[in-house]
């Protein structure tokens, strides 16, 4: 099982691969209400990511262990990677 700061720290990971794949497009679209539709969606991950960050640093502020925060990072690297949902 995952613990509360991986749960997090996927769930960042998640939203700001999304606000990257949404930036991405916006750029490369030409249809100017598409590309609004996509700059709106990376903006709205950017918000999710920042919310699970500030719960995440919350969390971390109660004195979890430092160790522990690390394996979930280096966890979460390998699982999550680039992935999308």
């Amino acid at each position: 099982m995952f613990s509360k700061l991986e749960i997090l720290e996927i769930a960042i990971r998640l939203e700001e691969n999304g606000e990257k794949r949404y930036a991405t497009a916006a750029r490369e679209i030409r249809h100017p209400a598409l590309r609004n539709i996509c700059d709106w969606m990376a903006t709205e991950e950017q918000k999710h990511a920042k919310f699970f960050s500030d719960l995440k640093n919350n969390l971390e502020d109660r004195g979890d262990d430092h160790l522990i925060h690390e394996m979930s990072s280096a966890l979460v690297n390998d699982y999550i990677g680039n992935q999308t949902f």
